[in-house]
């Protein structure tokens, strides 16, 4: 946690709350904790309640170093941005778009920063895009983003590129590559305050939209080519409206999804992130669908994942959450089976599933159950689900996957 503190006695509770709420806001956004036993929280006493935490306040980047960011993105020839889940949570979409079309900048989104520019908008790549427009910028901001995978990954960055990032967290600075310019600050103020300051600099690029399509339709047909992650993938975009929210896994179709999976708005693509927590996703749906009652909300689990947390099926039926679950039935932990299958020379070990009837399953706590045989099937199923408005799993029988990473050659 960012912050914890504990207190016995009843009168240092509103301070104590105070405390770690400001401590929350205050920088980068992270889980706080507070201890009460339960005999304080069962005594009485007389207290002085505080005013409310207020509105947050956003740090602005020094202005000095704005302005050396700004030179350099205003005479760069091809500028690119990385952005990363730190624009959505500080609700920038509005200043990142407005930026990238001042430089006809590419915007290459994170997994966790999917939907913080429409994928509609011709500026808006993917990673797979991101790799080859890399090769080619000679200035890079990273925004919000830890720039992992450009740092560390094969095809990343060779040393002595121009790396400019913002973000709110100053230990992030320059962790993972050199910056030439480090900005500490939120990514909302921090991208309003470069665009103003880049329009001074900024040189005349011809307009890219036509260019950077070609690469996006490329990179979709590549993408495309990873069957069946792909079908199953677009069947789910199809029926799932633009405010709809995917809540993925550590599973094939999600990691599918990671680099090709179109996201529109911001706050619509909920991931695990780096920390790879199997399990983590149906659970978290249901949190995601009481936050947000009139969306649709999709999770997408391995049978492996959701073996995990099965039984909130019960939370599900129990309140009535009106979320869709998908379980891709491949009878085992995919990802390990694979890896021991091509890499161990064919033997495997603790990777196979004996799995429930997840139809009977469901309907045992009480929920609608669907089966969807193959990607044509599994849109039809998800439209009627989506139509019933109720608690529902959807299993979809699969057979072993073929690995995307190689196929895509991004690690």
């Amino acid at each position: 946690t960012k912050h914890s503190a504990r207190t016995i006695e009843p009168a240092a509770i509103p301070t104590l709350v105070d405390d770690a709420l400001t401590a929350m806001w205050t920088g980068r956004t992270r889980p706080v904790e507070i201890e009460i036993p339960p005999d304080t929280l069962f005594a009485t006493a007389d207290i002085t309640l505080l005013d409310p935490v207020g509105e947050r306040k956003r740090r602005c980047p020094d202005p000095d170093l704005v302005e050396q960011a700004a030179a350099l993105l205003g005479n760069a020839r091809a500028p690119i941005i990385y952005a990363g889940g730190g624009v959505i949570a500080a609700s920038a979409s509005a200043e990142l778009q407005r930026l990238a079309e001042l430089l006809q900048a590419p915007v290459v989104m994170t997994s966790n920063g999917k939907g913080a520019l429409s994928y509609r908008h011709y500026l808006a790549q993917t990673s797979l895009a991101g790799s080859g427009l890399l090769a080619d910028a000679d200035v890079i901001l990273a925004v919000g983003t830890r720039f992992v995978e450009p740092s560390t990954y094969s095809w990343g960055l060779k040393p002595g590129r121009t790396v400019i990032q913002l973000d709110i967290d100053g230990e992030e600075l320059g962790r993972n590559y050199p910056t030439a310019v480090a900005l500490q600050g939120d990514a909302k103020a921090g991208l309003a305050d470069l665009a103003a300051a880049v329009e001074p600099h900024n040189r005349v690029r011809p307009a890219r939209e036509a260019e950077l399509q070609q690469i996006k339709d490329a990179a979709d047909a590549r993408l495309g080519s990873i069957v069946p992650q792909a079908g199953f993938a677009r069947a789910i975009r199809q029926e799932l409206p633009d405010n709809g929210i995917f809540v993925g896994e550590m599973t094939q179709v999600a990691y599918w999804s990671n680099a090709g999976f179109p996201v529109y708005e911001p706050r619509t693509y909920i991931t695990p992130g780096y920390q790879g927590t199997l399990g983590w996703g149906f659970p978290t749906s249901l949190g995601v669908k009481v936050g947000a009652p009139d969306r649709v909300v999709v999770s997408v689990n391995g049978d492996g994942g959701f073996g995990f947390a099965l039984n909130e099926l019960a939370t599900q039926a129990q309140h009535g959450i009106a979320s869709i679950t998908l379980v891709f039935n491949d009878s085992a932990y995919g990802n390990v089976r694979r890896i021991q299958t091509e890499q161990f020379g064919g033997r495997t070990i603790a990777s196979d599933l004996r799995n429930p009837d997840y139809g009977k399953l469901a309907a045992a706590f009480g929920i609608a159950a669907r089966r969807a045989v193959g990607a044509e099937a599994l849109a039809r199923e998800l439209r009627e689900a989506i139509k019933a408005n109720e608690p529902t799993l959807i299993e979809i029988p699969v057979e072993a996957m073929p690995d995307p990473w190689k196929m895509l050659a991004l690690r």
